[in-house]
């Protein structure tokens, strides 16, 4: 609430002759949320003409907006990332990653996490799997589906699944059964959904 109250009066009240330091907009909101925000304010800044137009220096974490392309290169905005040094012997987590303190041109999508956690020991099956899920979340992808992974047990038990509804399918042909219920020297329904339970398990 403080970060949305300062952005309005200073929305409101910036001029040419103003410096605005935006530090990490909208982290105080979803993911979506902030990041739409953090784009709408930049968007209104770059695109204010000249003589009512502030100096402004933003930080931000949101990747989709440069990722999925929300900002849009603009002749008054000018885009840096600060430049790091990654010891991949380093022992101590601490000493892995050196933040240099030097800007230099460019936009980065790469995150320190997965990288510590590379250095860290965890798998690079996991890392490699983190870095995908983050891709997709700076994209807006759909992660629900996107991250259903099944086993190999879970597929046999869907396809056995599957195949159970077929074969009741088959057994219960209403055309063929009519409407009268189970009729005299009729195999009963508890019987026949047995038995296309015991097929499909390969115990008939």
């Amino acid at each position: 609430m403080v970060d949305l109250q300062q952005a309005a009066l200073s929305l409101r009240l910036a001029s040419r002759r103003s410096l605005l330091i935006i530090d990490e907009f909208g982290k105080g909101t979803t993911s979506p949320d902030g990041a739409g925000l953090a784009c709408a304010v930049f968007e209104y800044l770059v695109n204010l003409p000249a003589p009512k137009r502030p100096k402004v220096v933003a930080s931000t974490h949101y990747h989709e907006l440069f990722e999925s392309s929300f900002l849009l290169p603009h002749p008054h905005l000018w885009c840096g990332q600060m430049s790091i040094a990654i010891d991949a012997t380093a022992n101590d987590a601490q000493n892995q990653i050196t933040y240099l303190y030097a800007l230099r041109p460019g936009v980065t999508l790469d995150s320190h996490g997965t990288v510590c956690a590379a250095l860290n020991g965890i798998s690079k099956d996991v890392v490699d799997r983190a870095t995908d899920i983050i891709r997709l979340a700076a994209r807006g992808e759909d992660l629900v589906s996107a991250c259903v992974q099944l086993s190999e047990g879970e597929v046999e038990e869907l396809n056995a699944a599957e195949e159970a509804a077929r074969r009741f399918v088959m057994e219960f042909n209403i055309e063929e059964d009519g409407e009268d219920g189970d009729g005299e020297g009729r195999e009963s329904a508890r019987a026949r959904l047995t038995r296309v339970m015991q097929g499909v398990s390969g115990d008939d």
